[in-house]
This record gives structure tokens, sequence and C-alpha cells, in this order.
């Protein structure tokens, strides 16, 4: 039975690795398409305007897609927060809105 555990864990972890990578793969192969063609013909027509806000929200876009992947796959879950003590926290927020 342990030996079974084992090799379930380590190919669930295998599993997990190839999946990042494929992850990171593949996001980093659309800037390139982006940067490779989709920028030369945008500046080439002339239309300044849209490349650069192509080019901020893209940057912006990316970098957050990466940021967040990295720290959800970095983080522990944790543990659950104590939702009755939190909703005494709303209520006496309500409480000292309505005053």
């Amino acid at each position: 039975m342990a030996w079974s555990v084992r090799t379930c864990r380590t190919l669930s972890l295998s599993i997990g690795y190839f999946c990042i990578f494929v992850f990171f793969t593949l996001t980093t192969y659309v800037v390139y398409v982006f940067y490779e063609t989709i920028a030369p013909s945008v500046l080439n027509r002339k239309e300044y305007q849209k490349f650069i806000s192509h080019f901020l929200f893209g940057n912006w876009l990316a970098i957050n897609i990466y940021f967040n992947y990295i720290m959800a796959w970095l983080s522990s879950p944790g543990l659950a927060k104590d939702y009755q003590n939190l909703a005494t926290q709303y209520q006496d927020i309500f409480l000292y809105v309505k005053i």
C-alpha cells in the first residue's frame, strides 16, 4: 500500500510541474506572437495610439497573470477564517454607519 501512495504522490507532483511548465510556455508564446506579428503590423499602419494602449494593457495583464499564478502556486492554502467573528464585525460596522 505504501508504494502505491508514494507512486501517486510522485506522479501528481510530476504532472503538476508539467502543467506549470505548459502554462508558462503557452502564456509566453502568446506574448511572443503579439510582439512578433501583431505589433509590427499595427506600427506599419501608423496606429500609434492603438499600439500604445494595447502595449500598456497587454503588459499589465501579462504581469498580472504571471504574478497571480506564481502566488497561487507558492502560497499555502492556510486555515479557514472565523466567519462567526467576521459576521459580528460586519454588524458592528453597519451599526456604526447608521449612527
